[in-house]
């Protein structure tokens, strides 16, 4: 499967990192792998914590949980089956932004994987002599609001929320 069109290519993830942090104001950053790279300089509010060996809710339930979860050279040490699981814990665990960086050629999941998961491809790089792609799931931009799910579209709209059967 391809990646979507409306991705870029960037010259360095360093770069879409820091402009990714800055442009949602995320304050507290957790991360799983290798540490993001943040810019001390521009972001000097943010916090930065190591998520290793933390289960999803383990992670929300700490004294400060996170806004976002950045992952990064760990997904292709792991078996594609554990590597869902542990996404798809993460995702459902309510933080608001989780953004992995991934080398689709060793990692044990596609990008059609990681669109079936919810997560939409925000970039590309070429790295240290290998391609990284990252893919993010926002809950806030998951799922967008449909015109035919309101009220004003259903049989009778002028009874929406005042019966219940």
């Amino acid at each position: 499967m391809e990646v979507a069109e409306q991705s870029t290519i960037h010259d360095s993830p360093v770069g879409f990192i820091n402009a990714w942090v800055l442009e949602n104001r995320f304050r507290e950053v957790a991360f799983l792998g290798s540490a993001p790279p943040l810019s001390p300089a521009q972001m000097p509010d943010v916090r930065l914590s190591d998520a290793s060996g933390m289960a999803p809710l383990e992670l929300l339930g700490s004294a400060m949980p996170p806004d976002c979860l950045v992952i990064s050279d760990y997904l292709e040490s792991m078996q594609a089956e554990a590597a869902t699981q542990m996404l798809a814990g993460y995702r459902n665990a309510l933080i608001v932004s989780v953004i992995v960086f991934v080398d689709l050629a060793e990692a044990p999941l596609s990008a059609g994987d990681f669109v079936a998961l919810g997560f939409h491809h925000r970039a590309s790089f070429v790295h240290d002599a290998h391609r990284l792609e990252a893919f993010e799931y926002n809950i806030n931009s998951y799922n967008f609001k449909r015109l035919w799910n309101n009220s004003e579209n259903w049989a009778n709209p002028e009874n929406f929320g005042k019966y219940w059967w």
